[in-house]
């Protein structure tokens, strides 16, 4: 079990966003199958501070690649949803409530 930390550049164009799974390690799954709104809140905010120290180290910016138009779209927000995941199935029946940071 992880969950997604998604990229975007905020638009509402699915070919500018993105994402990736970190391992879980010490955050808890609530009794209703959700992250809690605390966990949730720091989860995003680490995610933050990872995206915009990796911006800083240098000139190449965290992007999204799209094949389709054949183009790294730079990432201006990241997102985390309450649902946990693990990888090869999503949990589509629970509806995701997400807390975003801009970048």
């Amino acid at each position: 079990m992880t969950y997604r930390i998604s990229i975007d550049d905020g638009t509402r164009n699915p070919r500018h966003r993105g994402g990736f799974y970190p391992p879980r390690t010490s955050v808890g799954v609530n009794a209703d199958g959700r992250i809690s709104t605390g966990n949730q809140s720091g989860i995003v905010n680490q995610a933050k501070n990872l995206l915009q120290a990796i911006n800083a180290a240098g000139t190449p910016k965290v992007g999204i690649w799209s094949r389709v138009d054949k183009a790294v779209h730079t990432a201006t927000r990241v997102r985390v949803g309450d649902v946990p995941d693990n990888i090869s199935r999503r949990k589509n029946h629970l509806r995701e409530t997400y807390m975003s940071e801009d970048l």
